[in-house]
């Protein structure tokens, strides 16, 4: 039955996507984080909705532009510019990877991955597409949170929350994308008029907390500790905050069993733990491989071949990857591809400075200091907990830099109409 009512509720959003292609882009956003055709068992398990989602988008787009005047360019900011560079530049690596199939096969995939990214950008140009787009991710990760968080509780601490599919389907990779959504669930929190529904997100905080501890594991630990930090820091009810965060994490630590603080005490003792040192052999590698090939790297997934590694780690008892945004991205692709990636976060994080600063003094504009805020405490929580993890292909992440692209274009597009004193101009295909 629910394979029938999913392929149905999927193919009757076609008209409405053709009449405002910028929904194709929030149901993209829907099939991606939340992979509801994994949660079915007969013939919508193997379908390509996204594929199909993403053609219709594309060609609701190519005829929308003959019957309407809505600006679909990408908007140019730093950011943006290093975003597509990025991009490109994995070409290039690949074109010149030690192991061409596999690599060409990693590359097709972040590319299909950033297809999300390059329409959010084309048509996520104001405040009600950004907050559908928020909620979006909120309902979708938020809903595996719930679902996980309630699992842990109801298995004593004992069971692993894992997530349903895609990039979060692994239990270190949910977790980091459970602490990169929670404050973007605070943004609508915030957002939100009636006490129930904000009293409501409240109890799906909570149980977001509880399923990132019940992942087990160990980087997302210490992402959860500098996120809580960080996240206080960026609030404006700080006491709020600082009561909802003891009340959500305190307990719950106290909740987990002695299975749990055993694991994540071995996090003082990497030495004698061969996950992490196996990590330490995997960073070696792509120190190696970067100095040898400092512009293109070993390309995408080169740590995972063995003729690869132990040609650059011969030392290496067995082939481990990388567990490491940072590491990953320099065997991958080299001094040149990690300089890139890092000039992509910290000029991400800037704009949501920037964008905090414009609209200081406008009431009408406080959204978008909220959500510039917010997502930097995202931005925070994937830096550290991609810091344990091999995390450098995330869809969520590139997902929220094109959001700060989009508010970054909104906040100015907006500020300068008020300054102009011109009423906003309509969007388009509503």
């Amino acid at each position: 039955m629910r394979d029938i009512i999913l392929t149905l509720f999927i193919l009757g959003t076609i008209p409405l996507i053709f009449r405002s292609p910028w929904l194709g882009t929030i149901e993209l956003a829907w099939l991606t984080y939340m992979n509801p055709h994994l949660l079915t068992w007969g013939f919508a398990r193997g379908m390509p909705f996204a594929q199909l989602i993403f053609a219709v988008t594309v060609l609701a787009v190519i005829v929308g532009k003959g019957r309407t005047k809505e600006w679909w360019g990408i908007p140019m900011v730093p950011s943006s510019g290093v975003l597509l560079f990025y991009i490109f530049w994995t070409g290039v690596t690949t074109l010149f990877a030690l192991t061409s199939s596999i690599s060409t096969f990693y590359f097709l995939f972040f590319v299909k991955m950033q297809i999300l990214n390059v329409l959010t950008l084309m048509l996520i140009k104001d405040k009600q597409r950004i907050m559908a787009m928020c909620a979006v991710i909120v309902f979708s990760v938020g809903f595996i949170g719930v679902k996980g968080g309630v699992y842990t509780v109801l298995t004593g601490g004992e069971g692993r929350v894992w997530g349903i599919g895609g990039v979060m389907a692994e239990n270190n990779s949910l977790a980091v994308g459970l602490l990169m959504t929670i404050p973007i669930l605070r943004f609508l929190q915030l957002q939100a008029d009636k006490k129930w529904i904000r009293n409501g997100l409240y109890f799906v905080l909570l149980l977001m907390f509880v399923a990132v501890v019940g992942t087990k594991s160990r980087g997302a630990l210490v992402a959860m500790v500098a996120m809580s930090v960080f996240f206080w820091w960026q609030s404006r009810q700080k006491f709020l905050i600082a009561t909802v965060l003891i009340l959500s994490i305190i307990p719950t630590l106290m909740f987990m069993p002695q299975s749990w603080w055993d694991r994540m005490s071995t996090i003082q003792s990497y030495e004698k733990d061969a996950s992490a040192m196996g990590r330490i052999d995997a960073w070696v590698y792509a120190i190696n491989v970067a100095n040898d090939r400092p512009l293109v790297g070993g390309g995408f997934r080169s740590t995972e071949i063995p003729s690869n590694f132990f040609k650059y780690n011969p030392e290496a008892p067995r082939v481990r990857a990388a567990h490491s945004i940072w590491f990953e991205v320099l065997g991958d692709h080299g001094w040149v591809g990690l300089a890139l990636f890092f000039v992509l976060g910290v000029l991400t994080y800037r704009e949501c400075g920037k964008i905090v600063r414009r609209v200081r003094g406008d009431p009408a504009q406080q959204w978008a200091s909220d959500l510039a805020r917010m997502l930097k405490v995202s931005i925070v929580a994937y830096a550290v907990g991609g810091t344990f993890l091999n995390l450098g292909v995330f869809d969520l992440y590139y997902n929220l830099v094109a959001l700060v692209i989009v508010l970054s274009y909104v906040t100015s597009r907006d500020s300068a109409t008020a300054k102009s004193g011109a009423r906003p101009a309509p969007v388009a295909a509503q």
